[in-house]
């Protein structure tokens, strides 16, 4: 009566609703629900995954994989159930990016109706994951739709603050410069202000922000930050509804067929080039 949940990062505040969902129902259909963190690492992944399996767990919730992961075959063979966000029950979607992708094209037409023509997203590791690939892919399709360049910055090698305040300042101020930074990561947004702020860099008069994910802080933060958000919690509830009707040998498939889609909230964060 165990259901494993695994994180990619307890760090980003946005998996706590995620986390309130999955808990809200395994715990009323009596299931414990213990929960590991992949800390942005492939390799505590698949060691948080053999820790599962040998745990005895009777399903996986899994929110979205760090990396490749190949032992979701061996999980299953061993009879555990397991329902996963970042490629959905049956393997072959993803539930997550399929419900972002109407506010990424939103987001994108907003920068774009703002006359901002390059943009920057920036991730942490050079192949941003499962999640980030897709988001990536979504922001590069739209843009070049609507005449917006893209580049994307990894963040991996810089090892000091002023490591990456340097690259984002060569990022808007070199030969093509950027008039926005989009955040892979709501985990990753405080850093980048951080290191805005030791650029020299003020909001929105010289660079507009957008990061995925939203929390308290977000729009507490002056300007408030404008994001992508999808609520969590819904999403955490469907996956757990899954996860439970799968174990009781009923129907499954259906998680995020009722779900309502990511929004694009523009704050005060996102501003026109014309305001530098």
């Amino acid at each position: 009566m165990i259901i494993g949940v695994l994180v990619p990062d307890l760090a980003n505040p946005v998996w706590l609703a995620f986390l309130r969902g999955v808990e809200h129902v395994a715990e009323s259909h009596g299931y414990a629900v213990l929960v590991v963190d992949a800390r942005r690492s492939a390799a505590v992944e698949r060691r948080a995954l053999g820790r599962l399996r040998a745990q005895g767990v009777d399903a996986l919730v899994h929110a979205g994989p760090v990396g490749p992961s190949t032992q979701f075959a061996e999980l299953r063979g061993a009879g555990i159930v397991v329902v996963d966000a970042g490629l959905g029950a049956s393997g072959q979607r993803s539930l997550i990016a399929d419900l972002e992708r109407p506010a990424t094209i939103a987001m994108c037409d907003a920068l774009a109706e703002r006359g901002h023509r390059r943009v920057a997203y920036v991730s942490r590791e050079p192949a941003v994951g499962p999640a980030g690939r897709r988001r990536l892919q979504a922001i590069r399709e739209r843009c070049h739709e609507l005449g917006v360049g893209v580049d994307h910055h990894s963040l991996q090698r810089a090892r000091a603050p002023t490591d990456v305040a340097a690259l984002l300042r060569r990022a808007l101020h070199g030969p093509r410069p950027v008039t926005a930074v989009v955040c892979g990561s709501h985990g990753l947004a405080p850093g980048v202000l951080r290191w805005l702020r030791i650029a020299g860099v003020e909001l929105p008069r010289d660079c507009s922000l957008v990061t995925y994910g939203d929390s308290d802080w977000a729009e507490a933060y002056r300007p408030a930050i404008s994001v992508v958000t999808l609520d969590l919690h819904q999403v955490g509830v469907a996956m757990a509804t899954e996860t439970v009707a799968a174990l009781a040998g009923e129907p499954t498939g259906n998680a995020g067929s009722r779900l309502d889609p990511a929004r694009f909230l523009e704050r005060e964060s996102v501003g026109g080039p014309a305001s530098r």
